[in-house]
């Protein structure tokens, strides 16, 4: 037999901000949450293109602006590892990139 959560959690992960036009609109990466908050912890880890980590948290309301070390990193692409721990014990691992405008 098999078994298929047909509940899986879903999570909105954007691809794209644009910090650097100052219209105030797409202009950070967070996480937006199911209206029925499952999620107790998270961890997230951006990367550049050579493996550097340029920024990581453990708070849940974070906001990244795609700045590394104060300066705005324009026109960039990231890779992030994000690692979700939901209330009933499970995690979720995603990973994905994040382009800077």
């Amino acid at each position: 037999s098999i078994f298929i959560d047909t509940c899986a959690f879903k999570l909105f992960l954007p691809n794209a901000i644009t910090p650097s036009d100052n219209n105030g609109i797409n202009d950070y990466f967070y996480l937006k949450l199911p209206k029925k908050n499952q999620v107790i912890s998270i961890h997230i880890d951006f990367f550049d293109r050579w493996g550097n980590n340029v920024f990581s948290s453990d708070d849940i309301d974070f906001r990244w602006f795609g700045k590394i070390n104060e300066k705005q990193a324009q026109n960039n692409v990231f890779n992030y590892i994000l690692q979700v721990k939901l209330d009933d014990n499970r995690y979720y691992v995603f990973r994905g990139f994040l382009l800077v405008m």
